[in-house]
């Protein structure tokens, strides 16, 4: 249940400030910490980032074939198999985007992919066949806080808010799948397991 002091802050008649968001985003991640070993969560390296020409693809398929100098870590303890709640941007600004996420341990993460884009082709300029590409050069793996992630990534702490809540609703549904399918399963066996008692011995 949210503490006395988070719904204090959503009981209101006024604007939250950012300090406050701040602190409603915390709680959310406190509450979230007790239950990160429990679900299923998706490796950074698996996350899909899109912008430009790359539609979904992961950072493990996007980083084939390259060195590993391409990925710095900062401080150095997260990596791409990093297991956590990861949210990737939809675009790429400038040659930068991000995804930013909550680690298993409970670490906010940012990770910063640096990419190449450019256009080749014979004659492109002047209206010959042309290929757009976006090539990842360097991925940098950070700890920050949900404020650096505001001004780097350009979301509103709203978007963090929401983001979180989305992904324990997303639990909540692949859940009550698997409840339902163990369900049906027990009563088929249990149909089972009675008509097996009325087989002679």
């Amino acid at each position: 249940m949210p503490s006395t002091n988070a719904l204090g802050l959503l009981v209101r008649k006024k604007p939250l400030s950012e300090g406050e968001w701040y602190e409603l985003i915390e709680h959310r991640r406190q509450m979230l910490l007790p239950h990160l070993n429990k679900f299923s969560l998706a490796e950074l390296g698996q996350v899909k980032w899109y912008g430009n020409s790359i539609q979904g693809d992961s950072l493990k398929s996007l980083l084939s074939g390259k060195s590993d100098s391409v990925v710095t870590k900062l401080p150095g303890t997260y990596f791409l198999g990093t297991r956590g709640i990861f949210m990737p941007t939809l675009e790429v600004v400038g040659n930068t985007s991000f995804t930013w996420g909550i680690a298993k341990d409970g670490t906010w993460l940012l990770c910063e992919g640096k990419f190449e884009i450019g256009t080749v082709g014979m004659g492109y300029e002047d209206g010959g066949d042309r290929i757009d590409y976006t090539l990842l050069s360097k991925i940098i793996i950070e700890e920050t806080d949900p404020a650096t992630i505001v001004k780097l990534v350009e979301i509103s702490p709203l978007c963090i808010w929401n983001a979180l809540g989305s992904r324990v609703r997303e639990w909540v549904l692949i859940r009550d799948s698997l409840y339902r399918a163990a369900q049906n399963l027990h009563v088929q066996f249990c149909i089972d397991d009675a008509a097996l008692e009325e087989v002679p011995s």
